[in-house]
């Protein structure tokens, strides 16, 4: 394989690592945006529903891991780069 096709296919691939990263940060301010809702203040204490806030806390969770995993990837396919 020749560099240039190598310098293609890894600049393709940090492209697709910034795509997946924005999309990581959109589910976590969907999770965000769901968590403030579901806690609001402006809800009664039986309104508030628990459940959905813990699943959106734990969706949100992911998505940071993931978010990190992926800064992290495009950290080494970069220093590969030069």
């Amino acid at each position: 394989m020749s560099l240039e096709t190598e310098q293609i296919l890894l600049e393709s691939k940090i492209n697709s690592q910034r795509k997946e990263r924005t999309l990581k940060s959109i589910e976590a301010d969907m999770s965000i945006l769901s968590i403030r809702s579901e806690s609001s203040p402006l809800l009664s204490v039986e309104e508030i529903n628990i459940d959905k806030i813990e699943v959106a806390v734990a969706a949100l969770r992911r998505c940071i891991e993931e978010i990190s995993r992926i800064d992290n990837e495009i950290a080494r396919l970069e220093k590969i780069r030069g």
